[in-house]
């Protein structure tokens, strides 16, 4: 760290929806990206794997990395929850180890990106989920790492987000992001049959305000308070994100069949129904069910983003209106949309 309290922080995802949420709000700082693919303007790039010893680099390279890092962040995961336990887990898990090794060589705080169903799957959550759940694979991934970081003795900050939207000026979000999936596939009428539980909440933080919580605490040199939850605290119904869809569609002139809601409790007396669609349908159908499985479990909890918010002034759009327009940059990228924010916010 420099004089003026300038530092040297070394981002894992440089790339990813974090990462690059983040480095507008780092400014004031040195940045040193590790990528594995893609490019970050403007910032030093170091191309690692975190899931190789040593992050892929030669002794020199690495002796470097760890001498000029003052702070390390730690936000490279697969966050794709449907992709294959053993590629979650050598990311998610020996990635953080390996991450972990660079934080204890630069004697380097580490901050960690995490997640916030943490703390909702558990023993006593109201549902029980089986091994193999898609959200479990990814959650029980975080939970190994949060227990590295917690054994390991490296100073170090967690931070639990849920579910990140758009950017909440553009509504700029990642492909991958579960919500933007399942809103594109009702946007694009593939969802004759909708299952959740009508009490189901969803709730959505603006990826670009979640930035600027943890580029304040880390500002603050905010170390060792375990963990930040961030949670909106404002949740809408899964089946009115779905009717917002709907709603979005025909005010740009692409109206579209409003799925029918099924409660899970109904699907064995559909399954002539189900029988009819086509694969891809049927897959989405299981996926989605699997979904609301896991966000009935999740529920509604307690949340530090209160205290964010008052700390750092952060903007706190509605809910709604984040979501709205995360369905109009999809739109306007698809090319079905040209009015550049009309009726988004």
């Amino acid at each position: 760290m420099d004089r003026n309290g300038r530092r040297t922080i070394v981002l894992t995802g440089a790339s990813g929806v974090v990462g690059k949420a983040l480095l507008p709000e780092l400014t004031d700082h040195e940045v040193i990206c590790l990528v594995n693919r893609g490019n970050v303007d403007g910032h030093e790039i170091v191309r690692t794997d975190v899931t190789r010893p040593g992050l892929g680099l030669d002794g020199e390279a690495y002796a470097d990395l760890a001498r000029r890092a003052d702070c390390v962040i730690h936000s490279a995961a697969v966050t794709d929850w449907a992709e294959p336990r053993d590629r979650i887990r050598t990311t998610n898990v020996e990635g953080t180890r390996n991450v972990l090794e660079l934080a204890r060589a630069a004697e380097a705080p580490l901050y960690y990106m995490s997640t916030s169903f943490i703390r909702a799957i558990a023993p006593d959550a109201p549902l029980e989920l089986p091994d193999g759940h898609i959200i479990v694979n990814y959650v029980t991934s975080k939970r190994d790492a949060e227990q590295l970081i917690a054994e390991s003795g490296v100073p170090h900050t967690i931070f639990r987000p849920t579910n990140l939207i758009g950017d909440s000026r553009t509504g700029e979000i990642a492909r991958n992001q579960i919500i933007q999936l399942v809103a594109e596939f009702v946007c694009r009428g593939k969802v004759p049959l909708y299952p959740t539980r009508r009490e189901t909440l969803v709730d959505v933080i603006p990826q670009d305000v979640f930035a600027k919580a943890v580029a304040g605490v880390i500002r603050d040199a905010d170390v060792g308070s375990e963990y930040w939850l961030a949670y909106g605290e404002n949740a809408m119904s899964v089946p009115r994100a779905v009717e917002l869809c709907v709603e979005f569609m025909d005010g740009i002139g692409r109206p579209i069949d409003p799925p029918r809601i099924v409660e899970p409790a109904e699907v064995e007396a559909i399954q002539a129904e189900l029988e009819q669609l086509p694969p891809m349908g049927r897959a989405f159908f299981a996926r989605l069910l699997e979904f609301s499985d896991g966000m009935t479990a999740c529920g509604i909890f307690p949340s530090d983003m209160r205290e964010m918010i008052d700390r750092y002034d952060l903007p706190q759009p509605p809910p709604e209106e984040a979501y709205l327009r995360g369905l109009g940059f999809w739109a306007r990228s698809k090319g079905l949309w040209r009015d550049a924010m009309a009726g988004a916010a």
